[in-house]
């Protein structure tokens, strides 16, 4: 009964913070980047461009976002300061932080332990457990048959636990909205923004770092399944994300030790799209410190929902020790243009995870690459591209890459300077993409078969972008200079102006 009661506590807190009270503002806005604008796929965005001056909102606490974000009406919407998607209630309210335990209590499964999850899942250990159950034994204090009772209940309790973070952490934002970092102190900390059958958001100068899940559940003692995104696109269309960090924090996160040889990876991606997301232009952000940062196509149950879909721009990106994902494509059409990818390779410190690949070209996808830098250490070949799941000669993947074809439509043409580079050398991505494509079909270790990819630059159109380079150089030095989060001024509002 006591437990009905907190649980219903909690609930009641939960509602009371979903309607809090907004009041509209009217102060300083930053000044952001005067040359840019959304383009490409993501043209029609325009957020909460016809948001009146009740529609303004500055928010500094979890409580006020998710109020702000799940208006059903245009607004825009300034971040200020660090928010923490473990924020209960905001100062003003007793100022209530949650952690992993927390989560527990508050949910259906109070009894859950994570470590005796883990413990659970070990075959040997549950015999060992059933034994001194069947001698009327005690461990850890208990009795060893109610203790056997009590961790056979784990695997069902680890996903209420988890609803429960999901509950708190994560927020399921409404269309029509502009959502623009305050100054360089905007951080969403640990909150998943979640855009279902969402149309027309902008996302700028904001930090995002995904919340660390506390009860992931493992695929073996060093592969996890984690819930949360920084941001997580399900059918939704019109979005343009500019200017924005996304990290899982300043320097890679190790893997928590845990019980035995278990290390928890407490992240899932960065960006998630899928389930037929559309027209998105994904620009001047850096991408950095993650182990799989950007998926874009869910899997095959989604594929009837998704092609003629997931249109996506990525121009003026840095991945900075992204270890793979950067992205991974399945079933839509990709431009991938200007992008700066750098990996350090190996290090003992801080935590350094290892490239995996860059660019993941699965099933059925349309894929153009042009004008992008790669500097990294990485062993055993360029680790530029990796081609999994092409099984099917009649339903290939495509990969145009505009500098290594010849008799280009005008169109196309100015898509094809500069090239890509490596390390600072030209770079022939068709015969890198060919070369390895051909190493995964010999070696049968990707599900690729012959046939299964097609390189040329049939059937793509062109894109615009909002700058054009002569050289890999200078491609590098704009993405330096332009991309991320920034430090800006702020000037008295001139609403409806400007993104």
């Amino acid at each position: 009964m006591c437990f009905l009661g907190l649980f219903s506590a909690a609930a009641l807190l939960f509602d009371s913070i979903t309607t809090a009270e907004l009041i509209s503002y009217k102060g300083p806005v930053p000044i952001l980047p005067a040359n840019r604008s959304p383009f490409s796929y993501g043209s029609l965005a325009t957020g909460g461009a016809s948001t009146n001056a009740s529609s303004v909102f500055l928010v500094d606490n979890m409580p006020d976002l998710r109020a702000a974000l799940t208006l059903p009406y245009p607004r825009t919407v300034y971040i200020k300061g660090n928010i923490s998607g473990h924020e209960i209630t905001s100062a003003a309210n007793g100022s209530t932080y949650a952690d992993c335990q927390w989560f527990i209590d508050n949910s259906g499964a109070k009894k859950f332990n994570f470590t005796r999850h883990l413990m659970s899942l070990n075959q040997t250990y549950m015999d060992g457990v059933a034994a001194e159950s069947a001698k009327n034994g005690t461990i850890e204090g208990i009795n060893a048959g109610e203790f056997l009772t009590l961790i056979k209940k784990s695997n069902g309790w680890r996903p209420q636990a988890q609803n429960s973070q999901k509950k708190w952490s994560s927020i399921d934002v409404k269309s029509d909205l502009t959502l623009i970092g305050l100054d360089e102190s905007a951080y969403l900390n640990g909150v998943s923004l979640v855009f279902n059958a969402v149309n027309n958001v902008i996302i700028r100068n904001l930090k995002l770092t995904p919340p660390r899940d506390c009860f992931p559940s493992p695929d073996s003692t060093t592969s996890w399944n984690a819930r949360y995104d920084a941001l997580s696109l399900v059918t939704s269309t019109n979005f343009w994300i500019d200017g924005n960090t996304l990290l899982d924090g300043p320097a890679p996160v190790a893997p928590v030790p845990a019980i035995w040889d278990y290390a928890v990876d407490p992240y899932d991606g960065l960006m998630d799209c899928e389930d037929g997301t559309d027209n998105v232009t994904f620009s001047h952000n850096i991408v950095a410190n993650h182990a799989k940062s950007i998926l874009l196509g869910g899997g095959l149950k989604e594929r009837d929902r998704s092609l003629g879909k997931l249109r996506f721009m990525l121009f003026g990106n840095w991945f900075q020790n992204s270890d793979s994902r950067n992205p991974m494509m399945r079933f839509g059409t990709f431009y991938i243009m200007n992008n700066l990818f750098m990996h350090a390779g190996e290090s003992a410190e801080p935590y350094q995870r290892n490239l995996n690949y860059n660019l993941g070209v699965n099933t059925e996808s349309n894929v153009l690459v042009g004008g992008n830098v790669f500097v990294n250490n990485a062993e055993n070949g360029t680790k530029i591209f990796r081609f999994s799941n092409l099984s099917n000669a009649t339903l290939p993947a495509r990969l145009c890459i505009p500098a290594a074809e010849t008799g280009l439509p005008e169109a196309l043409q100015g898509l094809a300077v500069p090239g890509s580079s490596l390390n600072g050398l030209d770079v022939d991505l068709k015969q890198d993409g060919l070369a390895e494509f051909q190493r995964t079909v010999t070696g049968n270790s990707t599900g690729n078969l012959e046939g299964s990819l097609l390189v040329g630059c049939d059937g793509f159109a062109a894109q615009p972008v909002p700058t054009t380079f002569s050289t890999s150089e200078e491609v590098e030095n704009y993405v330096r200079r332009e991309a991320g989060q920034r430090t800006v001024a702020t000037r008295e509002a001139q609403l409806f102006a400007e993104f």
